[in-house]
């Protein structure tokens, strides 16, 4: 991982903090080596063309204990491991799939994977990699560990952000970025080998959390202080309220088979307050509730010691930031 790499959101916000015209050439240097042009137009024409949707506010204490247990994981996450929120770690998988799967047969540079683009079924465990210029598919069983690098062979595609099922045996969606944001379509065949499938949209999906809930799919976009939304699949975009209107999503968590608890984040600040909890009703299609971390933590009565805003200086962060 290369560390203390700037961003190019970071670079941005330099420029607006008065870095001058040095920063803002750097910015669409960046933007430019990085393959990111048309991410750029598309979040310029969403600032144009949408508004963030209206919160049509709820009395919600009907989810509370699953508001705190959201909140709660998000603060245990953020004291543990402020770099790796939403994020395991080699370690991480040995000490929760150690036992029952060939961790150690994964290869050692195959450092870390987001909680959502892991995968149990009949046996197999199917990890996506989160790296930095490194997107590996891992199959690994009680004795074994096979890798797909089909995406290591694309240029611009940096990591994994999602393996979900599809709701059709043996067939998961799988999202990619940063640069290359797909939502493909791959076969976990009966013999435990993965097979691509087709790519269900080539652009700017590169979607970081996904749920099926009454018959629709739905999914979380990344993209950083732009415009995000919910995507439900071949259907509408809901663009967040205002506050989270520039968070991209983090994760998705099913309340009561109506509601979508949204975890969304400013990729700008590493303190619990750049967090934000969103409630979204399916049955309405209406945001009901949108809220930061320590409006949360305030209003729940939750534990939460106090953090340090500031990351450490060798932050991986900084690798793995869009």
């Amino acid at each position: 991982m290369r560390a203390n790499r700037q961003t190019i959101t970071q670079c941005f916000d330099e420029f607006r903090r008065g870095g001058g015209v040095t920063s803002l050439l750097r910015f669409f240097c960046m933007v430019i080596r990085q393959g990111r042009v048309l991410e750029l137009l598309h979040g310029l024409y969403s600032f144009i063309r949408f508004r963030p949707s209206p919160l049509v506010e709820r009395e919600v204490s009907f989810v509370a204990d699953d508001i705190r247990r959201v909140a709660q994981d998000l603060i245990d996450s953020h004291r543990r491991n402020r770099i790796g929120i939403h994020v395991l770690f080699r370690e991480d998988l040995v000490a929760r799939y150690g036992d029952r799967y060939a961790i150690d047969r994964i290869p050692e540079d195959f450092k870390m994977c987001r909680r959502q683009s892991i995968v149990e079924q009949d046996g197999y465990l199917i990890l996506g990699e989160y790296g930095d210029a490194s997107g590996r598919l891992a199959v690994v069983t009680q004795e074994d560990c096979t890798i797909e690098d089909y995406y290591n062979r694309i240029k611009g595609l940096r990591h994994i952000h999602l393996i979900h099922p599809t709701g059709v045996r043996g067939l998961f969606y799988v999202t990619t970025g940063d640069s290359v944001k797909r939502l493909d379509i791959w076969e976990l065949t009966d013999d435990g080998t993965l097979q691509f499938r087709g790519c269900q949209e080539k652009r700017l999906a590169g979607y970081t959390d996904c749920v099926r809930l009454n018959g629709c799919v739905f999914f979380g976009s990344d993209f950083s202080s732009r415009p995000n939304f919910l995507k439900e699949l071949n259907a509408a975009r809901h663009f967040l309220p205002a506050r989270a209107f520039k968070t991209y999503v983090a994760s998705l968590d099913v309340v009561q088979d109506r509601y979508i608890l949204i975890c969304s984040k400013n990729v700008t600040r590493h303190d619990l307050g750049g967090w934000f909890l969103t409630i979204f009703d399916t049955e309405r299609r209406e945001f009901i509730a949108c809220h930061s971390i320590p409006e949360v933590i305030g209003a729940f009565q939750i534990n939460a010691p106090a953090i340090s805003p500031e990351l450490p200086a060798d932050s991986t962060a900084e690798a793995i930031s869009a």
